[in-house]
């Protein structure tokens, strides 16, 4: 039975080391699906760890209880205080690992409708839904459109910059990055944009308008399938909701048959 505890003891600490070894190496896989949830990760990753070393540390203790080595009442003390402390620091790790988890998935940006151009009475009249339009008639479009109605904007244009050129002070803008910041969306999070838009959406009975642009950089990071049906449920709740959303497109970067779905599923703006 001595024996067979040490075995056990060891390989606990054998299946630590693995499963931290499995950790390491896939961290750049799951970053790259969940790059906000990095920073999840890696306190995660540095808990486990720590907590590893702290089994290690507490691993002759085992074996001298078993009998199997010989072990000081100072080097037992000193080994304990040690493990204990490593512990309590992989704890610390993992505890604030759970923490960043539960505040990035449980926060959410809140735009709030307001109609920045106009007297609040449409001044241009489309019917609800989403159109696409020529990637040089986006901007302008949008702009039309905005006169009585409340707008967001979602771009690949930084929203300093865009507020320059579009003289614009109030209307929400998030920007659609890989940078982490403040009103930043990453690329590969659609169903996360896709609630934050119906909420913008159904926040009140406003006339609202949304321009999507960069859909082309969506399609790059998404593949073609996932934002084609991500379009389709804006669509339905734009519908649902009086919004009109703009998607300015570059019509040679899509090829013909997924041109020929965009067409036949969304409408043509010309305004």
């Amino acid at each position: 039975m001595t024996i067979l505890g040490a075995l056990i003891a060891v390989a606990i600490e054998v299946a630590l080391l693995i499963i931290l070894a499995f950790s390491i190496k896939y961290r750049p896989v799951f970053i790259r699906h969940h790059p906000r949830l990095k920073k999840f990760y890696d306190y995660i990753l540095l808990g486990f760890m720590v907590s590893t070393f702290a089994k290690l540390v507490f691993l002759p203790l085992d074996l001298g209880d078993m009998g199997l080595i010989v072990i000081t009442s100072s080097e037992r003390s000193m080994l304990n205080l040690l493990g204990n402390f490593f512990f309590i620091i992989g704890i610390f790790f993992i505890v604030l690992g759970w923490a960043h988890l539960i505040k990035t998935l449980t926060t959410k940006y809140i735009l709030t409708p307001v109609v920045e151009l106009g007297n609040g009475r449409v001044q241009v009249k489309v019917s609800p839904g989403l159109y696409i339009c020529n990637i040089d008639k986006g901007y302008s479009a949008f702009l039309n459109l905005l006169k009585g109605r409340a707008g967001v904007i979602i771009s690949r244009v930084p929203p300093e910059i865009l507020r320059k050129r579009l003289n614009l002070e109030k209307t929400p803008i998030l920007w659609l990055t890989k940078v982490e910041g403040g009103k930043t969306v990453h690329p590969h999070r659609l169903e996360f944009l896709l609630h934050t838009l119906v909420d913008f959406m159904k926040r009140d009975s406003t006339s609202k308008i949304i321009l999507l642009d960069g859909l082309e950089y969506l399609v790059l990071e998404n593949g073609f399938t996932p934002v084609f049906k991500f379009l389709t449920a804006l669509k339905d709740h734009a519908v649902m909701n009086n919004t009109i959303i703009v998607v300015p497109i570059k019509m040679d970067a899509f090829d013909e048959k997924e041109l020929s779905l965009l067409k036949r599923e969304f409408g043509e703006l010309n305004i």
